[in-house]
């Protein structure tokens, strides 16, 4: 063990989130190839541009709110909230 997490999920976490990475990579790419290859004109292309711009964005602000959370202090804060809705 290190420190009070076991080894195991240290090791989880990670490669579970990299694995939803690449699922989702993969799925984005699939849509801008379809836009791309099947697309007739400059619209599709422009829409798959569109896409890929805004999928990043949301993507890293997804990233950087998850690592920024502090998961003890939602879990007490939902544990609280579950306390007063008993009383």
């Amino acid at each position: 063990m290190i420190g009070s997490t076991p080894l195991l999920y240290k090791i989880i976490a990670p490669v579970f989130l990299i694995l939803i990475f690449c699922a989702y990579w993969v799925y984005s790419f699939l849509i801008v190839y379809h836009l791309f290859v099947f697309g007739i004109g400059a619209k599709p292309k422009i829409i798959a541009a569109i896409f890929v711009i805004g999928s990043l964005t949301l993507f890293a602000a997804t990233v950087y709110a998850i690592t920024s959370l502090n998961f003890a202090d939602v879990i007490n804060k939902l544990i609280d909230i579950g306390s007063r809705i008993q009383k």
